[in-house]
């Protein structure tokens, strides 16, 4: 974007006959001369002839009028120019590049109560005291970044303009222009007056006596003379002046337009381009949410974006820790090659906390009494002086207000030994319910005096429901495959579930190992809602299903909450998927899952099964972050594992992912992708209250092959993730869900609820409210709206929580009652990349600073003035680096067009005016 100067710098104007640069023979010279000679010659013989009757002024009149326009010929011929020389100013650029990397959520130093990085910048910000003070010299250009490598613009604020002496010398030119054109038209309407009374002199002496005639003849010539002089004027005062009219030039109305004159049209972009910093929303804009930070890559932009204009130094606000992207020394040679001066201002506390802290506490959302379950505590530790805590698991109840009541001890302080500085440690607790309802485990660390700075984060709380209830599961099959049969047997075995089959290849008085053999799909709604959480299909041959069995299932997973798991296979996905729209089975099936199919005949060979080697999986950074996809008790561990999972040999192929659907894995065969990206292999939506998650075909047996458990732990995750919708159903009115409930500062939180009124019909209020409770104690709304699909009483809303801790949703329905209030609970924490170097990184700021030939300042009072070092504070560090540059001679089009629409209506003016006076005095 080029930001100009509202004024520009002075300007020249010149006046030139373009001809005479084309005429450097004197051949070219003699010809002219010869033909003015040869026409004024002509003009005087053929005048000479035809008038030696007449009086000396008639001849004289008529021969002066040809040669005006021979004169005027001339002039056209000579082609006078206006040309002006001027140059282009831009204003001296500074960029201030802001961290939004999770890191600055941290607190600002080590004191208890301290507030969060980003927060003194937004707080600055909105003051406009930096940003006003840079203002005054340059345009001052915001941006922030994080993991992307190229920085977002957030605002632009230009420099006040102020008259200079070259402003106001050009100001009294223009106005001295404007006079003086006036004095002309002045003087031309009173030259054409001076004509007006010759002629009507003339005419009243013409029929007088014969020795007045010699007078009338006189004053017709000084009439015709004056009247050529007198339009000649005018042209001359319009050519001077064409920013007005002529009647504005005859009135001396000149102030307003000629002050519009001497300044250049300002766009209506660059005036609505002026934000003030109170019209920005810099909590919202600067909040931290990128898990990376980098700077070089930042630096390195930039500078290559502002290559060539006058940019006087970069600011960069950051705690300086970069941990991805481009290496620093090499943004540090790219900013001083270019003479780019980089001015850190470093944020955070200098040193490294003595910090030790719960990460996090996981526990199943619901369990079942006397059914033991594990507790996993996450404990990390930085500049720890100690290689052991003792740590402890306390249960109780939670009151209104969010106070933990301890009410009994889960065992013994444990001792766990703490790993590398800022290493994550799990460690787990057995614990077995043994009454029914909410209960709350607090994990603690039981820290000695003076080994914690803050000791904020020394325990973790986790909800736990017990229900006296099983997980009720259909699992549906084409036909047998591995996979249907380990989950049978899996799922068989598991008490805490109960399992109907329903094997379409399946005759009666077959034996399959579950709790009820099915041989058709329900066709009841009760049987359907009320029995079934999760249904897992594998390669179902949908076309067997009714229309009302088919619109039944919608409903369950719609209105119900009901959890779907579908996966492809060789036998009956390519023909019901690739049938277009027309078979109304097909059709409401196919709403349901996260993908679009080809269409028949498009998908001719893209689907492959029993290939000759198998491809792994890739997961996406959102699959990344699905807890329930974790082969393991963390994100690293369970992606170590998938690496080492040889991959899958089949998959089939889909168009792509709906609207809302999340991609979680894909099929890593280079040879089988259509675009840039592989076939998409595992996708997840929410479809109204439930979940429906999606597998490009069944091959999770083959996981078995690197450990036993890993299928059976890979499909229990699964199954509880899907069945949320029904397990945590704690009202008959509705259910409210999100899309994750442990999650990284800056994502997005999707909330979805299916609500229904007193009546249990669904809710047809166009929105919703719901409170947010923030683990500072703040309450924020958040409004639900109705949703476009999924039917009716589906209502979806989402948030960005900005600090870490405990988030708690609560939607009050109308009506009142223990059965009208649904709750959500999610966890939010900071990623490790972002917090295993809390503190500032003083030695790359100063690098950075030094190497570009910039100042580094340690907090932003240190930048504004207000502490004692540096001696020198940042605005006057960055002197003003305007750019002038020189723009080529431009011919002036409208001052061209004016002057020959001049000189032609003189030249037929006084042609015309010479034959009207032959016509009078009867000559040839």
């Amino acid at each position: 974007m080029l930001l100009l100067a509202q004024n520009d710098a002075a300007t020249r104007t010149t006046y030139e006959f373009s001809r005479l640069a084309e005429m450097t023979q004197w051949s070219h010279w003699a010809l002219l001369v010869a033909i003015v000679v040869l026409f004024i010659s002509f003009v005087g013989w053929l005048y000479r002839r035809d008038t030696a009757e007449l009086s000396r002024p008639i001849r004289w009149t008529l021969t002066g009028l040809r040669l005006a326009a021979l004169v005027g010929l001339l002039l056209f011929f000579f082609n006078l120019e206006k040309k002006t020389e001027s140059e282009l100013h831009e204003n001296s650029r500074v960029v201030v590049l802001v961290d939004t990397s999770q890191s600055m959520a941290l607190a600002n130093s080590i004191e208890s109560g301290s507030s969060p990085r980003y927060e003194q910048i937004v707080s600055k910000f909105a003051e406009g005291e930096l940003l006003e003070q840079l203002r005054q010299q340059h345009d001052v250009l915001v941006y922030q970044f994080d993991q992307t490598a190229q920085p977002t613009e957030l605002a632009v604020f230009r420099r006040p303009q102020t008259e200079t002496i070259s402003d106001t010398e050009d100001s009294a030119e223009t106005q001295a222009r404007f006079r003086s054109a006036r004095m002309l038209l002045l003087i031309s309407f009173g030259v054409v007056a001076i004509s007006l009374l010759a002629y009507l002199i003339a005419l009243a002496t013409r029929n007088m006596a014969p020795s007045w005639r010699e007078t009338a003849a006189a004053w017709a010539m000084v009439g015709a003379f004056a009247l050529v002089v007198g339009a000649s004027l005018a042209a001359t005062a319009n050519l001077r002046a064409p920013e007005l009219s002529l009647r504005q030039l005859a009135m001396g109305d000149l102030s307003i337009d000629a002050k519009q004159a001497a300044e250049p049209e300002t766009s209506e972009d660059e005036q609505q381009a002026a934000p003030t910093y109170a019209d920005i929303d810099w909590l919202e804009k600067l909040r931290p949410r990128g898990i990376e930070t980098r700077i070089g890559d930042a630096i390195a932009q930039i500078v290559q974006q502002e290559r060539g204009r006058p940019i006087a130094g970069i600011l960069l606000l950051s705690d300086g820790v970069s941990n991805g992207g481009l290496e620093i020394r090499e943004a540090i040679q790219i900013a001083a090659d270019s003479e780019t001066p980089v001015f850190p201002i470093g944020l955070g506390p200098s040193e490294r906390p003595i910090n030790l802290r719960v990460v996090d506490l996981e526990a199943p959302s619901r369990v079942f009494p006397n059914d033991a379950f594990q507790i996993t505590g996450y404990i990390q530790a930085f500049a720890s002086k100690t290689d052991f805590i003792n740590v402890q698991l306390a249960s109780g109840t939670t009151d209104s207000d969010g106070t933990f009541r301890e009410e009994a001890l889960e065992g013994e302080a444990r001792r766990v030994q703490l790993g590398a500085d800022g290493a994550v440690v799990a460690t787990t607790f057995d614990v077995t319910p043994e009454s029914l309802g909410e209960r709350t485990y607090q994990l603690r660390i039981l820290s000695p005096a003076g080994s914690d700075q803050d000791t904020s984060d020394d325990q973790k709380d986790v909800k736990v429901q017990v229900i006296q209830r099983k997980n009720r599961i259909l699992l549906m099959a084409g036909g047998p495959s591995r996979d249907f049969r380990f989950l049978r047997n899996q799922l068989y075995r598991d008490k805490d579930v109960e399992l109907h089959v329903y094997l379409q290849s399946g005759k009666p008085g077959i034996s399959q190992e579950s709790d009820e053999l099915l041989f058709e799909f329900p066709n009841d709604a009760a049987d359907l809602f009320e029995n079934y959480d999760c249904i897992v299909a594998f390669d179902p041959d949908w076309s067997q299903l009714t229309l009302p069995q088919a619109e039944l299932l919608e409903r369950w997973v719609a209105e119900k909450a009901g959890g779907l798991i579908v996966t492809t296979g060789p036998v009956f996905t390519a023909e019901w998927a690739s049938q277009r729209r027309g078979d109304p089975v097909v059709d409401v099936v196919k709403q349901l899952y996260p993908v679009s199919f080809h269409s028949r005949g498009t998908s001719a060979g893209l689907d492959r099964f029993g290939s000759e080697k198998a491809w792994p999986l890739v997961f996406t950074p959102e699959g990344q972050s699905r807890s329930f996809l974790w082969l393991g008790n963390d994100g690293s561990t369970s992606a170590s594992r998938w690496e080492e999972f040889p991959g899958v040999y089949g998959y089939y192929a889909v168009r792509d992912k709906k609207e809302g659907a999340s991609i979680l894995a894909r099929y890593n065969d280079p040879d089988a992708s259509l675009g840039d990206d592989p076939p998409i292999y595992m996708a997840s939506q929410f479809y109204g209250a439930g979940r429906v998650f999606f597998m490009a075909s069944s091959e999770m047996w083959r996981i078995r092959a690197l450990h036993e458990g890993y299928f059976e732990q890979f499909y229990t995750k699964l199954i509880r993730y899907v069945s949320q919708g029904r397990l945590l159903r704690d009202s008959s009115r509705g259910v409210l869900l999100t899309n994750k409930d442990r999650l990284l500062i800056g994502e997005t939180v999707e909330v979805r609820a299916h609500l229904t009124d007193a009546k249990h019909e669904p809710l047809t209020d166009p929105i919703v409210k719901a409170m947010v409770s923030r683990p500072d104690g703040r309450r924020d709304e958040l409004t639900l709206t109705q949703a476009e699909q999924g039917g009716k009483g589906q209502y979806h809303g989402q948030f960005t929580p900005l600090i870490e801790g405990d988030f708690h949703i609560e939607l009050q329905l109308a009506g009142g009652g223990d059965d009208s209030l649904l709750t959500r609970d999610i966890r939010v924490r900071l990623p490790d990349k972002e917090i295993e170097r809390p503190e500032r990184d003083d030695v790359a700021m100063r690098q950075i600073a030094e190497g570009t030939g910039g100042v580094y300042y340690v907090g932003m009072d240190a930048a504004l003035g207000k502490s004692p070092l540096p001696a020198v504070y940042l605005p006057a560090t960055l002197p003003p680096q305007d750019m002038y540059t020189a723009l080529p001679d431009l011919v002036d089009r409208n001052f061209d067009r004016l002057l020959r629409t001049w000189l032609l209506g003189l030249i037929c003016g006084v042609l015309a005016l010479e034959w009207l006076t032959r016509r009078l005095l009867k000559l040839a």
